[in-house]
């Protein structure tokens, strides 16, 4: 049975998404046997011109815009369908989404699904009903502060990412505002905290191990040359229902083991 050995090598962007061209650099000079890439998308021509020249790459997470990378992503459109449907149902109209970083690919198309079901269900979608920042605690924080302070009307908020969530519900309470019975709260990644957290968030969770494993795969199938065409892998998303936005939870859902086959 034939062994595949592979060379790896990490390079950490340390938040700083104008550091990828560099960090890519540095991985090809210390001649890796491919790229598994989960960075803010602004080295993607980089790495079509390294793929289009024999090196494999696979993105993870953060989806291309080019069909030509193969890639291994999640379904941000129907995660955010879920929640909002989820909400709607609940009797909620006026929803507003406090996004992550405005140059995450993640970020934008989830972005794009929440105009989109809004439009399709006729919900109150202004321009800026949008809010950009980024992926933090204190971005959540600020963000929502700032809509309190404006007046802006909303009985839910949507959130990038679950510290963004966090962030949000802290603003809510020190203006004295209950979670979920004045203003519900989405997630989306599932925390370990999110069971745990008081209350307990409602959020998308998605299945990283997976994505991880799968990503893998991909990329040894490219060093076999075993697919000659860009392989394209979609995951689902799954919401868990929690305390944020349905008073009447009473399940510890538990989050995720990120370890766990």
């Amino acid at each position: 049975q034939r062994q595949m050995c592979i060379r790896d090598s990490i390079s950490d962007l340390h938040e700083r998404p104008e550091n990828e061209p560099r960090s890519i650099s540095t991985l090809v000079d210390r001649r890796v046997d491919g790229i598994i890439y989960a960075g803010y998308g602004q080295a993607e021509q980089q790495l079509l011109e390294l793929h289009a020249g024999g090196l494999p790459v696979v993105v993870v997470d953060k989806p291309p815009v080019s069909p030509k990378l193969p890639s291994v992503l999640i379904d941000n459109r129907s995660g955010i369908f879920k929640a909002l449907v989820h909400l709607k149902k609940l009797g909620h109209r006026d929803i507003l989404f406090v996004n992550g970083l405005a140059i995450n690919r993640n970020a934008q198309l989830r972005a794009e699904a929440y105009r989109q079901f809004m439009r399709e269900n006729r919900l109150p979608c202004p321009e800026d009903s949008v809010v950009y920042g980024d992926f933090t605690l204190e971005h959540g924080y600020q963000a929502t502060l700032r809509l309190l302070e404006e007046g802006r009307r909303f009985s839910a908020l949507i959130c990038g990412d679950d510290l963004v969530a966090f962030g949000a519900m802290a603003a809510l309470k020190s203006h004295g505002l209950r979670v979920p019975e004045d203003v519900a709260v989405v997630g989306f990644d599932d925390d370990p905290i999110a069971a745990i957290f008081d209350p307990s968030l409602t959020t998308i969770r998605y299945p990283m191990y997976e994505m991880g494993r799968l990503s893998f795969q991909v990329f040894q199938r490219q060093i076999a040359k075993r697919r000659r065409q860009p392989e394209h892998v979609l995951l689902d998303t799954e919401l868990v229902v929690r305390r944020s936005t349905d008073p009447t939870c009473k399940d510890y859902n538990t989050p995720r083991n990120r370890g766990r086959k």
